[in-house]
């Protein structure tokens, strides 16, 4: 009996032993087993996912957009120039056209690219739009800007001179001071100014601050530049629209 008794303890020992590590292993086979295939399954959807969004803005160009352009304006005839557009959504693969036609262009930044316009495109007075091109995927051409192509003003033969004004009698810089913005006619032949020198005509002074009309002769041929003393510093407004008036040279003044 007492050996039957150790033979059944013993077997009942090896069974409870056997149970709890079969258990054991069935346990830790999920719990390891399930969350790495879990975590496959996340990664793999999580790649694939992301892959797709990042392909959709990451690598499609955007729409461009010109904000203005440098120079705006080329004389007609004039050499190759570069153009200069500032904007945004440019990319390294942007292209500026000129009026259609695909020109050379160096990518800056995404708001900066440059272009090289050939003379045969400035050959004609025209005004001339100008866009960006940006290639699929994505992209598409930007708004229009115009570039003026037109011939070189030339400038009136009043432009850019410069004469005394307040000359005395025998062409010197008159003996006093001259106060007060001047008046100008519309053409820039007549000055009017007011003085407090006593040599800019002949004869006595007034003994006030005189207001003044010099004709310069400016656009004028065969003309001597003279002053004449038209009144005195009261009622300076009036006298100098009524000098303009009185000599019959009225025209509109520009105060500057």
């Amino acid at each position: 009996m007492l050996q039957r008794g150790w033979a059944r303890w013993g077997r009942d020992m090896i069974w409870t032993r056997l149970r709890k590590v079969f258990l054991a292993e069935c346990m830790v086979f999920p719990a390891l087993v399930l969350p790495a295939l879990l975590v496959l399954g996340g990664c793999t959807n999580g790649g694939t996912s992301g892959g797709s969004g990042s392909g959709g803005g990451a690598d499609s160009n955007a729409v461009p957009s010109i904000a203005f352009l440098d120079p705006s304006s080329v004389a007609t005839g004039g050499p190759d120039f570069h153009l200069t557009v500032y904007g945004n959504g440019f990319s390294p693969s942007s292209v500026v056209e000129w009026n259609g036609s695909p020109l050379g262009t160096t990518f800056v930044s995404d708001d900066l690219v440059h272009a090289v316009v050939s003379a045969n495109y400035s050959s004609s007075s025209t005004s001339v739009p100008v866009t960006v091109f940006n290639p699929a995927p994505g992209g598409g051409q930007s708004n229009s800007m115009p570039v003026l192509v037109g011939p070189v003003p030339t400038n009136p033969s009043s432009v850019g001179v410069i004469q005394l004004v307040s000359a005395a009698t025998d062409g010197t810089a008159g003996n006093g001071a001259t106060y007060t913005p001047p008046a100008l006619s519309a053409d820039g032949r007549y000055v009017a100014f007011q003085s407090d020198s006593t040599d800019l005509v002949a004869g006595a002074p007034s003994g006030f601050t005189d207001v003044y009309i010099r004709d310069t002769c400016l656009g004028v041929t065969g003309c001597t530049p003279t002053t004449t003393r038209v009144g005195s510093k009261r009622g300076l407004a009036s006298e100098w629209k009524q000098s303009f008036t009185s000599n019959q040279r009225e025209r509109p003044l520009c105060r500057f």
